[in-house]
């Protein structure tokens, strides 16, 4: 089973934040680069900074550029355009999200089932 903190941070590591770089910065993001924080005391900060970089991004995009191709660097989603990717990273937020709540719920009643 998967962890709540594997989530979060693929969630805001990786897809609101990896998206984020490869959206408007270098596009040099991968997972062992990326300062997952180490505790849940540093989760509000670490969900804060790459929201705020995915939100800094898109307020950047022009209103041509919604529609046009990413490019090269998107490789197999060369095609697809800036829409495209925030209804994706969308999706993520979602069902990730809700998989954060399923599991913080479970992790919540752990033990309170009935005895075997």
């Amino acid at each position: 089973m998967t962890t709540i903190a594997w989530r979060i941070g693929h969630l805001a590591g990786m897809a609101v934040g990896g998206f984020a770089d490869r959206l408007v910065a270098t596009g040099s993001s991968t997972s062992a680069g990326v300062d997952f924080p180490k505790t849940a005391a540093g989760v509000d900060a670490f969900l804060a900074t790459n929201y705020a970089r995915w939100r800094a991004g898109l307020i950047g995009v022009s209103e041509p550029d919604w529609g046009r191709p990413l490019g090269r660097k998107w490789g197999p989603y060369a095609d697809t355009s800036t829409c495209d990717l925030v209804l994706h990273v969308f999706d993520e937020v979602v069902h990730h999200g809700a998989e954060i709540g399923v599991l913080r719920d479970l992790y919540a009643q752990r033990g309170s089932g009935p005895s075997r």
